[in-house]
């Protein structure tokens, strides 16, 4: 073995990052792979990623995210949603007990989510009051951000009463004109909740203050 093959020679590129182009393509390669590879640990190196046919892949997040609100834990482990001055929801965002607007925002680009369902269980007391959501998509994860609004409609105050947003109408509830349908479940389709934006808003708000009731739970489901 030569001197020259034993030696394990550092190649550098002459061209810095954000540095002006000049020259020629040092080209590279990757490993080829027919299903997606093993998940490595963060702050560790990683091959680039080439299907069969030498394509570099660039993949999604692939999965979904549940995040489940309560009054007993508002801000679960692994929780991303938050409100408009970007802090952690409470537990008086579920129990509300005032006027005030009450934001909870969703990241829908950060792993490329192309799809959301809020779901909303209300307490086994009824609300006083009824609740009036506000669909928004927006540009940034606060009230800042601009802004579109994409629904606005007044909620069941039936106590254990399940809504559900941003889905085809199935089953029973829904609208009939402005007014809920009976039943225990309404379903409210919002399509424009898919047209690309990087964060939606559940806005809740009450034109008297409650005094009684709240929600059970809030689900947000998110999808690839």
């Amino acid at each position: 073995m030569s001197v020259f093959d034993s030696v394990i020679k550092k190649i550098n590129g002459t061209i810095a990052h954000d540095a002006v182009d000049s020259g020629n393509p040092v080209k590279i390669g990757g490993k080829a792979s027919a299903s997606v590879p093993a998940a490595v640990a963060a702050g560790d190196r990683a091959d680039a990623f080439f299907d069969l046919y030498g394509r570099m892949a660039t993949l999604s997040y692939a999965g979904s995210k549940i995040v489940e609100l309560t009054p007993a834990v508002p801000a679960p482990a692994g929780s991303d949603i938050l409100d408009d001055a970007l802090s952690v929801i409470v537990a008086g965002d579920l129990t509300i007990r005032d006027t005030n607007i009450h934001a909870f925002f969703v990241p829908m680009s950060t792993w490329g989510y192309r799809s959301l369902i809020i779901s909303l269980v209300n307490g086994a007391v009824a609300w006083d009051q009824p609740p009036v959501f506000t669909l928004w998509g927006c540009t940034s994860g606060s009230g800042g951000g601009r802004r579109a609004i994409l629904a606005t409609f007044t909620g069941v105050v039936t106590d254990l009463n399940f809504i559900a947003i941003g889905m085809s109408q199935v089953g029973q509830g829904g609208l009939t004109g402005s007014d809920p349908v009976p039943g225990m479940f309404y379903y409210y389709p919002v399509p424009a909740m898919a047209d690309g934006w990087p964060y939606l808003a559940l806005y809740v708000a009450f034109g008297v203050a409650p005094t009684q009731g709240e929600f059970l739970l809030i689900d947000f489901s998110r999808m690839t």
